[in-house]
């Protein structure tokens, strides 16, 4: 993450004074975000991801955020079933 970026999700976290004990309470926390902020961590941890997967594409920051933090690699073989 940039520095610059990092500052701003900093500086948010402390003039929101809440504790991230939890996930529950660390993805509330994310979702408190201002959606530029969102975007623009999105961007930056799995812009790769989106750019390289059409389905990513031109969706909104909403549902990127939802989905992105969760995903995870996963190598397959051909033939092997995804579900």
């Amino acid at each position: 993450m940039p520095n610059t970026m990092f500052w701003k999700v900093k500086r948010h976290l402390e003039n929101n004074q809440r504790s991230a004990n939890s996930i529950q309470e660390q993805d509330k926390l994310l979702n408190d975000l201002p959606s530029t902020l969102r975007s623009q961590i999105i961007s930056c941890t799995h812009g790769e991801i989106i750019e390289r997967i059409d389905f990513f594409k031109n969706k909104e920051t909403e549902f990127l955020f939802s989905v992105m933090p969760d995903m995870r690699p996963l190598n397959l073989k051909r033939g092997d079933v995804l579900y």
